[in-house]
């Protein structure tokens, strides 16, 4: 199961933080390339973390795919989740 399937449907309702950390040093592995943000993931974050109130997801995410959802402004959906700890 992909971390995006991981947290798109198995989040709790009541869970109300979440830090994930990816450390990666080019130091430690010179052979590897520089990590990127994964948009997928960022934008399932977007989708299903909005109860939270603390989210971390450092080194993993870019607050470009994160807030894609809202970029440019959509109409207003009475369905989706607002973040009311934003």
């Amino acid at each position: 199961m992909g971390c995006k399937s991981l947290i798109s449907t198995n989040i709790p309702r009541s869970l109300r933080e979440l830090y994930i950390f990816e450390d990666f040093s080019t130091l430690l592995h010179p052979e590897l390339p520089a990590k990127r943000a994964n948009p997928s993931l960022g934008e399932a974050l977007s989708k299903s973390t909005r109860l939270l109130k603390n989210l971390s997801a450092a080194f993993l995410v870019d607050a470009e795919h994160f807030f894609a959802d809202f970029w440019p402004i959509k109409q207003y959906d009475p369905n989706t989740v607002p973040w009311e700890n934003l």
